[in-house]
Parts: C-alpha cells; structure tokens; sequence
C-alpha cells in the first residue's frame, strides 16, 4: 500500500520502485491510482512518476474519470501536473454527458474543463453520427467544436462542411464554410458558406445559399434543378399552430391554380350549343315538344266524403270530458261515453309531444377533435432569387413556399425561361409544386409570353391573367385569360414576311417540343395582317413588352460553384461505437453499466411513445365509436317520427272512402290505435324500428272492430253489424298497403346506406388515427 503526496497529487499501489537519481517512481500492482487536487482519478496497471517535473505516464492502458461521471480511456498517457493537462495517445476513447467519441488523440485541461481531440475522431450522440479530424468539447460552456473535413449523418440527413459548433443546452447548431445537406428522402441538397440553426426548427442560410433538387428531364436524363438567393430561411410549424386565417388563404389559393376557367368555358358553349340544336330540332318537328311537368313536392289537401279538408289526428285536443271535433258532424252521446271512459285519452291533457327533428340533435362536447400535429415545411428566400435546369430558368425578388398548398410564390418582376427562347412575365407568378415537379402556373397581372425569333422580332402574346400547364416540368399548355393581345410574324423560306397582331377575349395553345403547335380561340377573334415592310418597329412591341434575355442564369455556376456530393454512408458504416475496455476494468464495469442504462432508458422511452400514440388512437377510436352510437340513435329517432307520420297518414287516407255516418265509429278506434302505435314507436327496440307498420296497423284495425263491434251489441242488440262496423273499400286499403309498405322499404335502404356509410367512416377514421399516431397495424 504504497502511496505518494506531490502538491495535491496522490498515487498510490500495492508496490513502487524510486530511482532517485532520474527522480522516478514506478508504480506496480494490479491497480495503480493517480488522484488530483481536483478530484480526477487515473488508473492503470503500471505507472511511472517523475518528481520533478510532476509528469506521470503509463503504457499499459489506463483510464481517467472525473467527479462529473465522464470517462476518457487510451493506450498510452500522461499527466503534467504543473499545466494540470492529462494527454491521452492511441485508441482514445471518451464518454461523456451522451456523448461517445473515438479518436487518435486528445488533451483535457482540467482547469478549463476543455478537451480537445485530433484527426480521426469519430463521434455519437443518439442517432446521429459526425467524423472531424480536429475540434474541441467545452464541458463547462457546453459547446462542442468539429473541424477539419467534417461528415455527419443521423436517419434522415447527411451534412459536410469546415466547421460545426453544437450548443448543447439551447441546440442551436452552426456551420461554416463549403456547407452541404443531404435529405435523400426529398432528393435535394443545401448548399452555402454559413448557416444557423436553432432548436425551434429555424435555420437560416446565407453567403451563396443554394438547393439542388435532383431529378429527371422528358428525355429520363438526370436534370438537377438549382435555386439560389442571397437568403434561405427554412423554418416548420405544426398544422395546429398555424392560423386559420392563413389555411383559408391556402385552400383558396390552391383552388384558384387548380381551376380549369377555360375548360369549363368551352364545357359551357357545348352544352349551349347542343340545347339550340335540340331546340332547332323541335321547331322542325323532329322531336317532341316539351311537355310541363306538375310540381310533385306539394302536397294534396286531405277530405272527407263531403270534400271538407280533414285536421291532422294528431293536433286534436282532449281530455276527459270532451270529444274529438269533426268538421260539421256533432257528438253523439254514445261516443261522449266512451270518450270519458278512455283513460288513455284521459291522460293526453293536450296534443301529443312534438318530435323535433333528430337530425338538429348537436354533438356532445366529450367528442373532440384531436388536433393535426402535422409538421408543415415553409421556405423563404429573399433578394435575387434565381434557379437554373437546363430547360427552365427563373428570376425574382423574393419567393415564398409552403407545404400547405405547395405553392411557390414569386415576388419582384418574377421572370421565366423555358428553353431558352420563351419568356413568361407577370407581375406576380405562382407555380405549384406535385412531386417535385412543377404541375401549375399562374401568372397574374400583365401576363406575357415572348418568344424570340431572331435578335429583334419577338412573338408576344399579352393578357390579364395567364395559366400554365406543366407535364414532368414541361409547358403543355397555357391558357389566355381576358383581354388578349397577340403579335405573330409568319416566316415564309426563312425570312418573316407577314405580321398578325390579334384582339380576343380568350385563347389556350397547345405547346410542343417549345412551339405553340395549335392556338384554340373561344371567343371572337379580331385579326389584321401586314406586311413586315408596312409596318413600324414601335407596332410590333406589345405595351409592357422587355426582353430579360441577358439576366437569364446561363449555367448551375450561376447559381453556385460549390461540387455536390454523394452519399458517404457507405464510407462509414464500418465505424463501431467505442467498448470502453480500460475503464471497464479498472472500474468496475462502469461503462457496462451506464450503456445499460442509457439503453434501459432510451427503450423506456420508445415504449412511453407507443403507449401514448396508442392511448391516442385508443382515444379517437372511443370518440368515433361514440359518434356511430349517436348517429344510430338520431337515425332510430328520424326512423321513429317518420314511421308515426307514416301511420297517420295511412288512416287518413283511409278515411277518404269511409261513408259519413259511419266516421264517428271509425274515429273511436282510430284514437287508441293512433296513440298506441306512437307510443310503441317511441319505446320499441332499433331493430323492430324497421318492420313494416302495415303490419301493426293491419292487426290493429280488425281487433278494434270486434271490441266496438261486443260493446255495440250489448248496449243496442238490435243494431246489426253492418250498420255500426265502417266501410272501408278493398281498393282503399290496398293502395294504403302499397303506399306503406314502399315507405317502410325505402327507410329500410336509407338506414342501410347510412350504416354502411357509417362504417366507411369509421374504417377512414381509424387509418388516419394510425396514421398519426405512427403505429402499425
């Protein structure tokens, strides 16, 4: 149990050798410790000790751990007391704060807490990866510097650039010089000289910011598009955050660039156009003449025998000592009789309940919307704006974009090149994006289209508004919305002989290989030719009309001069996370243990998210199925009330073909019937809602007719049944029959449908909660 105290450093061992002359100590033993002033252990199998210059070193393996937790191991090392410097030499190997990190070599300044590693230093954090050969970790500052040719990768990207500083606790990231990020997903690439970013998914680009977006021309040939700007600012908000005002704005925006105004136009002169021939077809007798169809939705008035209007059964008013009044009839006593004695008419003081419409039923409010947490991509790029492909050229001011309606908005005397010699302006353009590839244009305000003939005859076509119509980022077709005005020049054996200026209202051109290979006018046209000799340069400039020739970028250089890599993936996959041998050995499997942990919790973690994305789609699930038990319920209710209308309806239409003098029976029995139908309606089971009631009404009528047929024949035994019993026609109640039982059929299919339908939404609901919860099936 050797041990050595030198101005706060203590090694200690089981034995140790001390050559005085060279003022050395070696320290032998299974375990060699060197603790210093600041708490920093070092531990070793063997160790040598220079007194006087206060350096230790070892050769065998050792590893150092500070108070903090954080590990640094190595083959070979050193220790200057004086400078208080630990140097670490050969497989170096460090973890600290989740942070894991291999390198040649390093140094930490224990004063400063600040260590600083060499070329080959390969770095983890969650999963992501880096690879610098220089660089720094300020554990006080919380700042992480990588220099010298750095890579990093995580799923989704992969970066290059000089130099990266990571802020630890804000997560704000810079980069410097000859920056390049790679998202293969979206086949694009950001390119620039400085870009900062900040943990509120903010990050702003500058000196020669560009993007590359990889794809393909018409010809399947690999075509990138490069845009670039004096500014890029990237930033993504959630859905829900967003406010509604601007979703509104987007919807409306999207609808307006995916309208088809001619389409519909030339749809609406072909109806027109088959109506007059259908008409002129009718006026020579070749079909028939129109005939005026009735209005069927009204209703036809209900009478009884004599032609008086009947009153709807269900508004009468009753009590116990009253009767139900008919039109001009009066009372008999024998009916005033059996009034007071129906006690269940004695218990409907007034008309029956009202059923107000189901469908006017609200949703409860335990029923929410969960909110769309959707991750929406917004791009903003200020000062001139320009963007090359080999077929396609653009300039602006500034443009906006946003995955909300995929609408690139260009602002400031935006421009278009398509190949080479048409030129598109306006005062504002709007191009959406399908794809990645453009698939609409919209040029609003002062429209134009040039096309260069030759250095000074330019044909031109101007009007209000203009659509374009965009097949793998190729102009098909483009639309002339509203006052258009057109120069033409007709070359005949390539010389121009002839000048065509135009006056419309409305024009598309079928575009091919650059060429408008067909001009469609709608509406009529005003055309004058002249000669080309006949006519001043002056007239043959549309108002508005500039030729922007010399700003059109003519290479991707003009975008920018940084190369573009490829995907180092590969390069790196070899690279294995640090094992931490020594420190594992000399104390007592502490690294083991903290990877454990740090894996233990990282899968707690997963696990807490899928529990929460299931409670989540648990949560709607409960919600959607809570709504199909409402909507069942208001489809019941509607089912219900239609059913008691039904009824009456049905009686009264058969008391159309009931003789006069016998209408105070019919209306005895009626009553009950009537209230007893409501009444099960209101009560009976979902399932029973749909049976036909011709049935319940059919054994209805007969047994009421016996009772009043028993009662009658006690109290006036010489009155025969034909005489107190009321005639209903077989015609009658066959056609009530018929007109019941094609109701009840048609509720039936509209509860089907809406259960089905019902279904349907339900299946959609569940898909979209999955969806969003990021869960599997």
């Amino acid at each position: 149990n050797v041990r050595i105290v030198q101005d706060g450093t203590m090694l200690s061992s089981e034995s140790a050798t001390y050559n005085i002359d060279n003022n050395m100590v070696r320290f032998n033993g299974p375990l060699v410790e060197l603790v210093d002033k600041d708490g920093n252990m070092l531990r070793s199998e063997r160790m040598a000790y220079n007194t006087k210059d206060s350096v230790a070193t070892y050769d065998t393996g050792g590893a150092m751990k500070n108070k903090e937790g954080s590990v640094i191991e190595s083959r070979r090392g050193t220790y200057d007391a004086k400078i208080k410097t630990f140097i670490f030499d050969g497989n170096v190997e460090l973890y600290t704060d989740t942070i894991f990190m291999k390198s040649t070599t390093m140094r930490y300044l224990t004063d400063e807490e600040k260590m600083y590693f060499g070329r080959e230093t390969y770095t983890w954090r969650g999963d992501g990866f880096v690879k610098s050969d220089a660089g720094w970790y300020d554990n006080a500052g919380g700042i992480i510097h990588f220099a010298l040719d750095v890579y990093m990768n995580n799923e989704d990207y992969e970066a290059w650039c000089d130099e990266v500083y990571y802020h630890r606790e804000s997560g704000r990231v810079e980069m410097y010089n000859n920056i390049q990020i790679l998202n293969e997903k979206d086949n694009m690439t950001l390119l620039g000289h400085e870009l900062i970013y900040t943990a509120d998914t903010v990050a702003t680009i500058t000196k020669q910011p560009a993007i590359a977006y990889y794809g393909e021309n018409e010809n399947n040939v690999v075509d990138s598009l490069f845009v670039g700007a004096d500014t890029l600012h990237f930033y993504t908000i959630k859905r829900n955050y967003i406010p509604t005002e601007a979703i509104e704005s987007a919807n409306a925006r999207k609808k307006s660039i995916l309208f088809d105004a001619l389409t519909e136009l030339r749809n609406q002169q072909a109806a027109e156009r088959a109506k007059a021939a259908e008409e002129k077809l009718r006026q020579m007798g070749k079909l028939p003449p129109v005939i005026p169809q009735k209005d069927s939705s009204a209703a036809l008035p209900m009478v009884d025998s004599l032609g008086q209007p009947l009153r709807d059964s269900l508004l009468m008013q009753v009590d116990s000592t009253t009767t139900l009044p008919l039109g001009d009839v009066l009372p008999s006593e024998e009916l005033t009789q059996e009034s007071a004695q129906d006690t269940t008419f004695a218990q409907t003081p007034g008309q029956l309940p009202d059923l107000s419409d189901s469908t006017l039923v609200s949703m409860p409010d335990s029923i929410a919307v969960l909110p769309d947490s959707t991750a929406i991509k917004h791009i903003v790029a200020y000062r001139n704006v320009k963007a090359w492909r080999s077929d396609l050229q653009m300039r602006c001011d500034s443009l906006f974009f946003s995955e909300l309606d995929s609408i690139a908005q260009l602002f400031g005397r935006p421009v278009l090149w398509n190949k080479i010699k048409n030129q598109l302006t306006s005062d504002e353009m709007q191009l959406m994006l399908k794809e990645g590839n453009i698939h609409r244009g919209s040029m609003l305000d002062n429209a134009m289209i040039t096309t260069q003939e030759d250095t000074i005859h330019y044909n031109q076509i101007k009007s209000t508004e203009m659509m374009g119509f965009f097949r793998e980022n190729q102009l098909y077709r483009y639309d002339a919305l509203g006052g258009l005005y057109a120069v033409f020049y007709v070359v005949e054996e390539e010389a121009i002989t002839t000048v065509n200026v135009k006056e419309a209202s409305s024009m598309t051109a079928v575009i091919k290989d650059g060429n408008a290979e067909r001009l469609i006018y709608l509406t009529q046209i005003k055309s004058d030719a002249y000669p080309i000799a006949d006519i001043t340069m002056e007239k043959q400039r549309l108002k508005g009309f500039e030729w922007r020739g010399d700003e059109r970028p003519v290479d991707r250089f003009d975008i920018t001069s940084q190369p573009v890599h490829i995907s180092h993936r590969d390069r790196y996959a070899y690279v294995v996370r640090p094992n931490y041998i020594y420190s594992n050995r000399y104390y007592d499997d502490h690294m083991s243990k903290v990877i454990t942990d740090i894996d233990t919790r990282a899968e707690r973690e997963r696990q807490r998210q899928i529990t929460l994305a299931r409670e989540e789609a648990r949560r709607e699930l409960d919600s959607i199925k809570a709504e199909s038990l409402l909507l069942d319920s208001l489809i019941i209710d509607t089912l219900s009330r239609d059913s008691l209308t039904l009824d009456t309806l049905l009686v009264d239409t058969l008391l159309r073909d009931v003789p006069l003098n016998d209408t105070l029976d019919f209306r005895t029995w009626e009553r009950d019937t009537l209230l007893r139908t409501a009444d099960s309606l209101l009560t009976q089971d979902a399932a029973e809602v749909v049976i036909p009631i011709t049935d319940s009404l059919q054994a209805a009528i007969p047994a009421q007719k016996e009772e009043n047929l028993q009662e009658k024949s006690e109290q006036s035994p010489d009155l025969s049944s034909d005489e107190t019993t009321p005639k209903i026609s077989d015609k009658a109640v066959a056609r009530a029959e018929r007109k019941a039982l094609r109701k009840a059929k048609r509720q039936e299919r509209i509860l089907k449908w809406k259960l089905r339908r019902q279904e349907r939404r339900e299946a959609a609901e569940l898909r979209r909660a999955l969806r969003k919860a990021k869960v599997k099936k």
